[in-house]
């Protein structure tokens, strides 16, 4: 038996959704215990987390949410031991342990009754419901490098989505610019997007292989690049922010930018505002295509039956976030390139499924509806000197800040259609 062993119970008169968004974000654990180290064993969405321990104490920890008439009834175990020299548990004298749990006790109590302050408003028990306080929201893509408009689109927002592909690689509309431009040359940038836009795969491969073979050690050159933009970008991002990668991005690199307030959340499910966003990052692969390098720089690109089981994976969405958009013919047409572009049917599946209030997306297209109640909007695409477009901010027609898609949560109103943006630049 642990020598720590805590039990404390809390009623807050708010639904479990809402305190499961009190312990979901890993970014606020070390503020609520700054002595231990938390490690996720399960998500149970709503009903809770349970952790493994380590730090002060070495054991486990639990946060159950029980509805309970109309609130939460907020179960918290603790049960561990202290400790020792080698970081392995050693159990405590009865004096020890006995004082060690009356501290953990309290701030366990002290812990509950903030988030019953805070998520209840005054309200009581068995009292109708307070509305929601509107939450700003913030959702952008595609932003190749502009680190600057990145800032902007945190302005004003209590969140910040942003639906990948940070790097800037090659700039259509400068030559010069891009990773590839800057290193390779502008020439090699312009025939690049030749080979692209008439849609030859396996000469564009063999062309841009032969073009990095050419540069000594062209791995670590692109590597460095990526992190010097990386660098800039996540260090632009001031309210809290929750990215995936997109299809351009380097997502192996991604994890050393986790940081509290910077969340990556590709293949989960977090709360936001009461609501239930669901990630997916990359984009997939045709059927029966496997990855396959194509020279220093590889896209982040997965096998088709891999990204769809990371789609249909995240349970029940409210929101559902990707890098492309879902299998509808019209939105996965980019008019900007005026192809057709990656998209994936098990985000329709997962629409039809789960019924979202919105599916958002990265890829520059019209906007379309699939099913009853379901709307399927697109964040801008801007490059590295056009600022974003601006959406319709709080079903308000007046845009409180240069974002590419605002929502409202909860309550959830209807979002007005966009206005008609300039032609957004358009980057590799």
């Amino acid at each position: 038996m642990p020598s720590v062993d805590v039990v404390d119970e809390t009623f807050l008169a708010v639904a479990p959704e809402v305190v499961a968004a009190e312990f979901a974000d890993p970014a606020r654990w070390p503020r609520l215990w700054p002595d231990l180290r938390l490690a996720v064993m399960t998500d149970r969405g709503s009903k809770g987390v349970r952790w493994t321990v380590e730090g002060a104490l070495v054991g486990s920890m639990e946060v159950w949410l029980e509805p309970v008439l109309d609130g939460t009834l907020l179960h918290y175990y603790l049960r561990a031991d202290p400790a020792g020299p080698d970081g392995r548990p050693r159990p405590a004298s009865l004096r020890r342990a006995v004082a060690e749990a009356g501290r953990r006790q309290r701030a366990a109590k002290a812990i509950a009754l903030a988030c019953k302050q805070r998520l209840e408003g005054g309200r009581h028990p068995a009292s109708r419901p307070r509305r929601f306080a509107r939450m700003r929201v913030h959702v952008v893509s595609d932003v190749h490098g502009n680190a600057d408009a990145l800032a902007r689109a945190g302005d004003g927002a209590d969140a910040l989505v942003v639906l990948g592909d940070l790097v800037d690689y090659v700039d259509y509309r400068d030559p010069a610019g891009g990773i590839l431009g800057r290193v390779l040359g502008p020439a090699a940038s312009i025939e690049f997007a030749r080979l692209r836009t008439n849609g030859d795969r396996a000469q564009l491969i063999s062309y841009i292989g032969a073009a990095w073979a050419r540069v000594p050690d062209a791995p670590a050159v692109v590597e460095q690049a990526v992190r010097e933009q990386y660098d800039r970008l996540f260090a632009a991002v001031s309210a809290p922010t929750y990215a995936i990668p997109g299809n351009v991005d380097l997502a192996r690199l991604w994890p050393e930018y986790a940081r509290p307030g910077v969340t990556l959340p590709d293949g989960r499910v977090v709360t936001i505002g009461g609501l239930r966003f669901g990630f997916v990052g990359g984009a997939p692969l045709p059927p029966g295509v496997a990855p396959r390098p194509g020279g220093p720089w590889t896209p982040h690109l997965l096998p088709a039956t891999d990204y769809a089981a990371a789609v249909l994976g995240l349970e029940r969405v409210d929101v559902l976030c990707s890098h492309v958009p879902p299998a509808v013919p019209e939105l996965a047409y980019d008019v900007v390139t005026r192809r057709a572009e990656a998209s994936a049917p098990a985000l329709l599946q997962v629409v039809h499924r789960d019924r979202p209030r919105a599916a958002l997306f990265g890829t520059c297209t019209s906007r379309s509806r699939s099913g009853r109640g379901s709307g399927a909007r697109n964040a801008s695409t801007w490059g590295t000197s056009a600022a974003p477009a601006c959406r319709t901010c709080c079903g308000s027609d007046r845009p409180r800040s240069p974002c590419a898609t605002a929502v409202t949560c909860p309550p959830w109103p209807t979002l007005r259609p966009p206005r008609s943006p300039s032609p957004p630049r358009r980057t590799g």
